[in-house]
């Protein structure tokens, strides 16, 4: 290979190479400058940079390298999507959801509350941030009318944790988020096999307001919470209503299990949801969504249909 010898010719370019010599003294001593870090240390090292919201960055758009460095003619630049990060926003390990966790939504979702909470999840991926579009995706066509608001407190783990007792939950948290689990309905219900996790997991239907310190919201059971759709009032209560609190979702979904740092929890949604109401409201192109939450802030999402 060209990168080996300056006088064998290069494969794609089929033209000679021309390293200096004393390329090897200075891949060397580059080595020493910056040595390669243990798996540990660089998860540690990410788990920072999440809890200080440091920005996404899309890859170099220079073209790929050949071993020795120099740059093969052949090598076309290459263009990485431009992924769109909100400045309050970025992707998490995971997002886990609570369900049916208000005793009046789960009555007029024709359900009821458990012994245990209802735990699934939803793609990260589908977050966006407060001012972001909530994009109707084609495939939301299918079943009808059926995108839904869901108003709801979200809290984040602040470190790497696991069975976590009762009383030091609240330790365990980072902050608290204003949160909307947009969710399509027939895929949520029929279209999947009976796991909500597809009708909730479509981009952009995790809109998520900037993360509010722990110590501004010392109580998380003594917040209001509502949902405006164009201006009109939807969804009303306190988070007082919850069936399982703040605490015990920490130490129930940590047991036997890692809660990562970043990983964001939605607490559950009360009563006032689009499919809940007869007729049913479901959200259309220009819809402006609005979610607010005492102590913790505001989120407005406008509708578009892709």
């Amino acid at each position: 290979m060209c990168a080996r010898s300056s006088t064998t010719a290069c494969a794609p370019c089929s033209r000679p190479s021309s390293r200096r010599a004393g390329w090897r003294r200075r891949a060397s001593r580059s080595s020493r400058r910056f040595p390669s870090r243990p798996a540990s240390r660089r998860l540690a090292a990410g788990s920072r940079r999440w809890l200080r919201g440091a920005r996404a960055r899309p890859r170099s758009r220079r073209g790929p390298r050949r071993s020795g460095g120099s740059r093969c003619a052949m090598a076309a630049p290459r263009r990485w999507a431009a992924l769109r990060y909100s400045a309050a926003m970025r992707v998490p390990p995971a997002i886990i959801a609570i369900g049916r966790n208000y005793a009046d939504h789960a009555a007029e979702m024709g359900g009821k509350t458990d012994e245990l909470p209802m735990v699934f999840m939803k793609n990260p991926a589908s977050v966006c941030g407060d001012g972001d579009e909530i994009v109707i995706p084609p495939i939301c066509r299918h079943g009808g009318p059926q995108v839904d608001f869901e108003g709801e407190l979200a809290f984040e783990i602040a470190r790497d944790c696991r069975d976590i007792a009762e009383a030091d939950a609240l330790s365990a948290i980072a902050g608290y988020r204003v949160a909307n689990d947009v969710s399509a309905r027939w895929w949520q219900k029929t279209g999947s096999g009976g796991q909500f996790c597809r009708g909730k997991s479509f981009d952009t239907f995790c809109p998520l307001g900037p993360l509010v310190s722990a110590a501004a919201v010392p109580d998380p059971q003594d917040l209001e919470i509502e949902t405006l759709v164009n201006g009109e009032r939807m969804q009303h209560a306190r988070t007082s209503l919850m069936v399982f609190g703040v605490r015990y979702l920490v130490a129930e979904l940590s047991k036997g299990t890692t809660l990562l740092a970043g990983t964001i929890v939605l607490t559950g949604t009360p009563a006032g949801v689009g499919a809940g109401r007869k007729p049913p409201v479901y959200l259309k192109d220009g819809d402006l969504v609005e979610v607010r939450i005492e102590r913790v802030g505001a989120i407005r999402n406008r509708v578009r249909e892709a």
